[in-house]
């Protein structure tokens, strides 16, 4: 946490003509992430479908403060992560929440077959979408569903470049 923190200390203290850098991620690293945060998190894979029309990021009029994309309700058909696997289906909404971080901001992933890690608030499904990405992983990502699965057995969860 206190990384983090520092982090975008350091990004927001940079000011408006540095480059956001964001290190390459994949399904272990982002199942290690969620398995170690506060919050709670469930895995799902499957595809989301939304209307994407006029969802383009904008670009903001100020640099220095810009403003997220609103939250938009997607409509998810798939399958949860249980104890033996993606076994559990699951049919519902998920809350898409582009994020930003400093003058960077997430946008709406295309909609389609993904690997998501969405967090649980209170009895919702919210999957932010931050410039750096690792929340969600666009399908199909070949092994990414049995990499999950292994790190969630505790069979090694190495970090690998899947994307």
């Amino acid at each position: 946490m206190i990384r983090a923190l520092s982090c975008c200390a350091a990004l927001l203290a940079a000011g408006p003509l540095a480059a956001l850098s964001c290190l390459p991620v994949d399904v272990a690293t982002s199942y290690q992430w969620a398995d170690e945060a506060e919050e709670g998190y469930i895995v799902l894979i499957g595809a989301f479908s939304f209307d994407a029309r006029g969802r383009a990021v904008p670009r903001p009029s100020d640099i220095n403060d810009p403003t997220p994309l609103p939250a938009v309700a997607a409509s998810f058909e798939g399958r949860a992560l249980a104890e033996d696997g993606f076994t559990r289906p699951y049919s519902g909404t998920v809350t898409l929440t582009p994020v930003c971080w400093g003058p960077w901001c997430g946008g709406y992933p295309a909609p389609g077959p993904a690997l998501a890690f969405v967090e649980v608030r209170e009895g919702a499904l919210t999957l932010e979408l931050g410039p750096c990405g690792g929340a969600h992983f666009a399908g199909p990502l070949p092994g990414a569903a049995e990499r999950v699965e292994a790190c969630h057995r505790g069979a090694g969860c190495e970090a690998e470049t899947l994307r």
